[in-house]
């Protein structure tokens, strides 16, 4: 094996590991090398060796870093400096810095190397399952997580606390709050369940795949979060619209089934388990410091210390909305960034998944199931959350459709070499070597 094809290996392995760290929070956070407000810790690191090793490996060819998303990036990136500038907020900038870096590295792997979407889907599975483990073991066990499901009524109360009797403990996982566990596992679900592709090939994967995603739904079951698992029913049944599985029409109506159980839950004690969570009174108040500082916000990360100041009885961190949280502290820049990226996002998964691509329906199941929770919470308001949803951005830009005049006049430009990697990747396994682990397919 040649140093070019070893440096190769390295952003996969990179990205790896960063997924990993999402999960488990195995990478420390202080600063290993720091000048100024430059200040980078191992995650950082990491992420400078895999694009440094990228462009080793495959030198710097355009196609594989024209995402078609530099403009709303860019526009985030520069709201978001100002605002950091103005009230003195950099280490959440520099995280925001740190999640489009991994953005680009994960689009630019998924596209030049067909391993790619092997490794997230391989670690992906693996992240999900730790997180999804320790969630059922706190249920099984009745560890004090702090949260609980008193009947229609959530609890929260310290961890030494004893919780009512009868109540039943929610999951948290790895997390610290199970609303933000299950953002995070809606995220990691589909990507785990990509490995589906590869149990026609690879003797004896099923089991560890079936493992895993069904302690995930487990466990997203057990953080007794609605907003979570209707959201996920939500996401699964655009899924299975947009797929060629058969019996969709039956799959469809046991998910409907699902969905307006959830609903007619909701709705009969949707009074007593909201009364202690108040989130129309947050997003009132978000308004009104929205209202009085409409053009950069009131900082990176500083919300909850705004609205507590407003109003001593607040103990809320952010607006449990992911775009009013953003338009709050990055004002109205930050807000039309991040609707022009996810809006991208969503259509461009769309597109390529009617086209047939089983990569594109992963990530158009992961967006939409993390953007439904992410209108009643804001689970990537925990930086692992965070770096997970720019892990799936990314392997989702790459695996999308490209759109628009600008995109099909370079597609013309660039010729048909160019328009050869446009089209989706079968997964790698199918082209390796038979070995004694992997069996060949049946063509009809």
């Amino acid at each position: 094996m040649s140093i070019r094809s070893r440096i190769a290996d390295l952003p996969v392995l990179v990205i790896g590991v960063l997924l990993l760290s999402t999960a488990a929070d195995i990478l420390p956070n202080d600063t290993i090398v720091g000048v100024g407000e430059v200040q980078l810790n191992l995650a950082r690191l990491l992420a400078l060796v895999g694009l440094g090793a990228f462009v080793a490996a495959h030198g710097l060819r355009a196609d594989h870093w024209r995402t078609g998303y530099a403009l709303p990036l860019l526009l985030l990136l520069g709201v978001a400096l100002y605002s950091s500038h103005k009230y003195g907020t950099y280490p959440r900038y520099r995280f925001l810095v740190e999640g489009v870096a991994v953005f680009y590295l994960v689009f630019a792997v998924v596209r030049a190397q067909r391993e790619g979407r092997d490794v997230l889907a391989t670690v992906g599975l693996i992240a999900l399952s730790v997180a999804a483990l320790a969630a059922v073991a706190q249920v099984a066990q009745g560890v004090h997580t702090g949260f609980y499901r008193d009947g229609c009524t959530p609890v929260t109360l310290t961890p030494a606390a004893t919780p009512p009797s009868g109540s039943l403990p929610r999951a948290t996982g790895t997390f610290s709050n199970p609303n933000v566990l299950g953002g995070y596992l809606l995220l990691l679900l589909p990507l785990g369940a990509m490995a589906w592709a590869y149990v026609a090939r690879v003797r004896g994967i099923w089991p560890a795949l079936a493992l895993g995603c069904g302690f995930g739904f487990l466990a997203l079951v057990f953080t007794f979060s609605r907003a979570a698992i209707l959201a996920s029913l939500v996401a699964i049944g655009v899924g299975i619209l947009v797929s060629d599985v058969r019996y969709r029409r039956w799959l469809l109506l046991v998910v409907a089934a699902g969905g307006a159980a959830i609903a007619v839950l909701a709705g009969v004690c949707g009074s007593d388990a909201t009364a202690t969570y108040g989130r129309a009174e947050e997003w009132q108040a978000t308004i009104d410091v929205i209202r009085d500082n409409p053009l950069w916000g009131v900082g990176l990360g500083r919300l909850g210390a705004v609205l507590q100041a407003q109003d001593p009885q607040s103990s809320a961190r952010h607006a449990h909305n992911l775009f009013l949280t953003w338009w709050a502290e990055a004002g109205t820049g930050a807000l039309i960034a991040w609707v022009w990226l996810y809006l991208l996002l969503l259509w461009r998964s769309l597109r390529a998944a009617l086209r047939g691509s089983a990569a594109a329906r992963t990530a158009l199941v992961a967006l939409l199931g993390f953007l439904g929770i992410s209108m009643l919470d804001h689970p990537a308001n925990t930086d692992r959350v965070a770096l997970a949803f720019w892990i799936v951005a990314g392997f989702a830009a790459a695996c999308g459709e490209p759109g628009g005049w600008l995109a099909a006049r370079l597609r013309r430009r660039a010729g048909p070499e160019h328009a050869a990697t446009a089209v989706e990747h079968a997964p790698s396994l199918a082209d390796r070597p038979r070995s004694g682990n992997v069996r060949p397919v049946r063509r009809p």
